[in-house]
């Protein structure tokens, strides 16, 4: 076997035995540092990213829940009461959306 000077890229060259600089292998192990970084960086964003998304798709989902509550019970309230006006009888209550009557009272007028 032959016996020499190390070929390029070889192990020798790489072990600081090599024609280049000692700057250009710290700043290739920067550049894999920085790479590292923006890896962890970005999925750091990602993972906030999806955080929020969750946060925000459960708050549309409590909204949307409410307002399917809300819309039913008003259904109700608008059924009976177009029921009982069908009959010919005085409705019951007049109720605002939150269920609470601003009927007239009932009790004998001063005068």
């Amino acid at each position: 076997m032959k016996r020499g000077r190390p070929s390029k890229g070889s192990k020798a060259q790489i072990a600081g035995r090599s024609d280049n600089p000692p700057d250009k292998l710290d700043e290739e192990s920067e550049k894999a540092g920085a790479e590292d970084r923006s890896q962890e960086a970005r999925a750091s964003r990602l993972e906030e990213l999806r955080r929020d998304g969750e946060a925000a798709m459960a708050e549309y989902q409590a909204r949307h829940r409410i307002t399917q509550e809300k819309t039913t019970r008003l259904r109700a309230l608008r059924l009976t009461r177009e029921a009982e006006k069908a009959k010919g009888a005085q409705p019951a209550a007049n109720f605002t959306a939150k269920g609470k009557s601003k009927g007239k009272s009932k009790g004998k007028s001063k005068g």
